[in-house]
């Protein structure tokens, strides 16, 4: 079934809507009940890929916006029904192939990917800044910056007093857990003569502490580009979005 890739968020809407599996359920409808007990929002990308090939190239092209645009209308579903909780993952299963680990590189950044290999490192969950809270120090004015870098992304100035110093309030702000894995690629994968090569996972909400070193793993994410210092940037995945273990 065709539907307009230039509105995405109406494309999105249609499939849950329309979606339907061969017993006749419809399956993505249904679903928005079991999210007060899982607390995510799992979409077969085959599904996906069968009702619209241009909404799930889309969605493969340019995951962060494409995910973020699924995550809204699935809550303003659930806001319509009255289910008072709001998701903030979407876990996408099933991606027609693997990307091999050495070859990521910053062609792949915000693409949807999977990727499999063992997991040979694994910090402690963490806590990240989700939303960061401001308080102008000229006026008290206060304010609050989505945060999506490794490093603090402060407001540009404040609308009251137009002040550009800021103080942090982390009592008022709102934060994630994460844990970073690092993932290794197969070893029947790598040529002779070569070293295997890793890649550094970042996972979150319900994907903690579900797997640990040793474990193979197979990861479905986006590629984002991580600034380490001001004139260096590295690469990272952040896999939240599908988990299995072989």
């Amino acid at each position: 079934m065709a539907t307009d890739p230039v509105d995405p968020k109406a494309g999105f809407n249609r499939f849950i809507e329309d979606w339907t599996d061969p017993e006749g359920n419809k399956t993505y409808e249904q679903r928005l009940s079991t999210v007060e007990m899982e607390q995510h929002y799992i979409v077969n990308f085959q599904d996906l890929y069968t009702y619209d090939l241009d909404l799930a190239a889309l969605l493969l092209k340019d995951a962060t916006t494409h995910l973020n645009h699924f995550t809204q209308v699935v809550n303003t579903k659930l806001n319509f029904r009255g289910q008072n909780r709001k998701i903030n993952t979407i876990q996408i299963r099933n991606l027609p192939a693997y990307t091999d680990i050495r070859k990521i590189d910053h062609n792949n950044i915000n693409r949807l990917l999977m990727i499999a290999g063992t997991i040979v490192k694994a910090t402690d969950p963490q806590q990240k800044i989700n939303t960061a809270r401001f308080k102008c120090t000229a006026c008290e004015a206060e304010t609050k910056e989505k945060q999506t870098h490794q490093f603090i992304t402060y407001p540009q100035c404040c609308t009251e007093c137009k002040s550009q110093k800021w103080e942090i309030l982390p009592d008022k702000s709102t934060y994630t857990q994460i844990q970073k894995l690092t993932i290794q690629e197969k070893i029947e994968d790598v040529s002779p003569g070569n070293m295997p090569r890793t890649y550094e996972v970042e996972v979150g909400e319900t994907l903690i502490d579900t797997a640990k070193p040793g474990d193979r793993v197979s990861v479905t994410g986006y590629i984002k580009g991580r600034r380490k210092s001001k004139n260096d940037t590295s690469l990272i995945m952040r896999a939240r979005y599908d988990w299995e273990i072989d």
